[in-house]
């Protein structure tokens, strides 16, 4: 993250949701209805307004950008991105449902949903933070579209590589209450030694029974790719005279068999996992899980931890799934009478 430039990352995840939304994409139902019109929003005042996106992003098509990112990143990071965000709705929604009266989005980037459950549930507090750079961004991309805030959300900006989570929060944050937190695709980009204290700083300052869900990258494989192909579209920018942002470098990896060693070292009990295969087996056939089970080791894995009262009774994670919701959302598309459409349709 480059000091006062918005994250291009959290450019491309509504980006990447976009594309995946458009009428002809098989999988379109993976992006929530309530979601798509945000992430239009956000994607058309990036595209407009930021002159430092990345290869020339504000003239691509949506067709070119999806190619790019099976490219860049390996076909299915598109579904990936849509299937981690409905893992983390359903166990928000869970913990609402079993108490959470606050819930807590750390790196918000352009996620949506904190604008959308704080809209549904008016008594629970939602609280989101990120970069200054990247939230003023979003405040203004809301207000260019007249999108009311809910009285129950707040933003707060704040740059966790410089500053403990406490520190960012202040005053704003209930440690009576019990929270929801979500650390998604946060992890990666911080430093072993910064990610320890985030989650101790967070099972200090989170009440008993409350939840972290938060995801890493399984390895450091998948970094080689990601060096070589930032020279190539340092390359590419240079020969078009394009401008070029740097990348934001994974700096922190955690492995799927160590993760319930990991957390518990920590004081947090495993609760639930969701593994990229395990997300993939949502929308993939049998044949095509065997072919992804070959990179699961590169990929990224997500987990639900508990803050709990002594030391923790739990030493492992149970695999969760998300086939159910997937379906659920299938199933209200098809009963859409109408369709959100997104320029440049393509068919997959």
């Amino acid at each position: 993250m480059q000091d006062g430039v918005p994250s291009l990352t959290a450019y491309i995840i509504p980006s990447m949701l976009q594309d995946l939304a458009v009428e002809t994409s098989p999988n379109r139902h993976l992006v929530p209805a309530a979601a798509r019109g945000y992430n239009d929003l956000f994607v058309e005042w990036c595209r407009k307004h930021d002159d430092k996106l990345r290869n020339g992003a504000r003239t691509t098509s949506v067709e070119q950008r999806a190619r790019g990112y099976d490219t860049s990143v390996g076909i299915g990071v598109r579904e990936h991105v849509a299937l981690r965000k409905i893992a983390i709705e359903k166990e928000a929604r869970k913990a609402i449902e079993d108490g959470a009266s606050q819930v807590l989005i750390l790196a918000g980037g352009y996620d949506t949903l904190a604008l959308r459950l704080s809209k549904e549930f008016p008594d629970v507090q939602f609280i989101e933070t990120d970069h200054p750079a990247t939230q003023v961004e979003k405040l203004k991309a809301l207000k260019s579209g007249d999108e009311a805030i809910p009285s129950n959300l707040e933003f707060i900006a704040g740059d966790l590589a410089k500053n403990s989570i406490g520190e960012v929060l202040g005053d704003h944050f209930n440690t009576k209450a019990k929270t929801f937190a979500v650390a998604e695709g946060l992890m990666m980009y911080l430093k072993p030694d910064d990610n320890l204290k985030l989650l101790k700083d967070l099972k200090t300052l989170l009440p008993h029974g409350s939840q972290i869900m938060l995801g890493n990258m399984d390895s450091f494989e998948i970094v080689k790719k990601q060096e070589e192909l930032a020279k190539k579209r340092a390359e590419m920018a240079k020969e078009r005279g394009a401008p070029m942002r740097q990348d934001e470098p994974y700096e922190s990896c955690l492995a799927f068999s160590d993760a319930p060693g990991y957390f518990t070292k920590l004081g947090l009990e495993p609760q639930v996992s969701y593994s990229y295969l395990g997300l993939q087996s949502a929308i993939r056939s049998e044949d095509n899980q065997a072919e992804l089970a070959q990179i699961q080791e590169t990929r990224e894995h997500y987990y639900l931890v508990k803050v709990p009262e002594g030391k923790p009774q739990a030493t492992s994670f149970v695999e969760e799934k998300v086939s159910n919701e997937v379906e659920k959302l299938k199933s209200e598309v098809s009963i859409l009478s109408t369709v959100v459409k997104t320029p440049g349709e393509f068919q997959l």
